[in-house]
């Protein structure tokens, strides 16, 4: 499964294109192999664990909000959703 910015950029989040604001640096793209939690998973999970996973990738707090907003922008989740899902699930980050 694919998550983190690759997985944005394959919603059509535009702004996610692999390379770090250097202009040269490119990100790795994240994979997730399946596992019994996972795979038990919901739809509507992954979504809301891409926009996770790109912003525990991110070097700092200001990143991860930028990855946020990316995604907002792109209109593939909003900040009240990462909100919730981060308030609901401890996890998610660590």
């Amino acid at each position: 499964m694919v998550t983190g910015w690759a997985a944005l950029r394959l919603l059509r989040g535009g702004f996610f294109d692999g390379v770090a604001r250097d202009g040269s640096t490119e990100f790795p793209v994240t994979l997730l192999l399946p596992h019994s939690v996972r795979l038990a998973a919901r739809p509507g999970v992954v979504l809301r664990r891409a926009v996770i996973d790109a912003m525990v990738e991110a070097d700092d707090d200001r990143k991860a909000v930028v990855v946020t907003d990316m995604a907002a922008a792109a209109e593939i989740t909003s900040p009240h959703r990462v909100a919730v899902f981060l308030a609901s699930d401890g996890r998610a980050c660590g």
